[in-house]
């Protein structure tokens, strides 16, 4: 019996290992939950729809270390719940790092963007703004090609001194996702 769990544990790993082969491509979507303060109002609440369409970039630099390396474009739209109903929507441009740890790939990531959002707020005197990114997380490999992504992320938006005022929104946003791998 151990030597039956013993081999079917090594031979998971074996498979699970080699999940993210170098030159993968990933799909995936995802929502959740995204909270901000903003003056005179309440805080701001949004639920987001996000589409993620990522690649691994060892190719490109023609680095073959194992650890995940991936670039996102992450389009996005976000319905805006309080203070009053609104609509929200833009595109991240992310870079992701991380390792694996058998079915695990915790890992971190940064990017910037732009967003367009139906509220007018004092803190934003123009619709159009900027975004900058940070963020951490786990994907949970259920398959081979087949993950559940857990991740919390930081998010300052501002519309980049265009006009003022220009106080920025710090958000803070818990995302739930599955992402497909080929």
């Amino acid at each position: 019996m151990i030597v039956w769990t013993l081999s079917l544990l090594l031979l998971s790993e074996m498979v699970f290992a080699q999940i993210l082969k170098e030159g993968f491509r990933e799909w995936g979507v995802g929502s959740g939950f995204w909270v901000a303060e903003v003056e005179e109002k309440r805080d701001l609440k949004e639920i987001p729809l996000l589409l993620r369409f990522g690649f691994d970039v060892r190719p490109i630099l023609k680095n073959k270390f194992n650890h995940l390396l991936e670039f996102i474009v992450e389009p996005y739209s976000s319905w805006i719940v309080d203070p009053k109903s609104n609509f929200k929507t833009g595109c991240n441009f992310i870079l992701k790092g991380g390792f694996s740890l058998h079915r695990l790939y915790p890992y971190l990531e940064a990017g910037l963007g732009f967003s367009y959002f139906t509220l007018q707020t004092r803190e934003q005197a123009t619709q159009f703004n900027f975004t900058e990114t940070i963020g951490t997380g786990i994907n949970y490999f259920l398959k081979e090609n087949l993950s559940l992504n857990l991740g919390y992320r930081f998010q300052h938006l501002s519309n980049a001194s265009i006009r003022k005022p220009n106080k920025g929104i710090d958000s803070q946003y818990f995302i739930v996702g599955i992402s497909f791998y080929y």
